[in-house]
């Protein structure tokens, strides 16, 4: 599996699919092909997503932090006294 061209059938895809994700997780990509071979898919490592790389480079400057979970500080909700609960509502408009 040192080729970086090699195009991997899907039977031994199938059969190899632990060694192929290890290679993934390592860095490296593995295309996938058809019969005959030909590239069809590609299985490649996962990157941070732009919006992540934006956090953190906020966060990197003090203007932002990362969320942990529940937002704290913020006063429950309270029910209306002798009000009607939403979902109750809603399960009367379904019959």
């Amino acid at each position: 599996m040192a080729d970086p061209n090699r195009v991997v059938g899907v039977r031994e895809l199938k059969s190899r699919l632990s060694a192929f994700l290890r290679e993934v997780a390592g860095g490296r990509t593995v295309v996938i092909g058809d019969r005959a071979k030909r590239p069809i898919a590609r299985i490649v490592p996962v990157t941070g997503s732009a919006a992540e790389a934006a956090i953190e480079r906020l966060a990197g400057l003090g203007r932002a932090r990362p969320g942990r979970g529940k937002p704290g500080g913020c006063e429950a909700v309270r029910a209306r006294a002798g009000g009607r609960k939403a979902s109750d509502i809603v399960m009367e408009e379904r019959v």
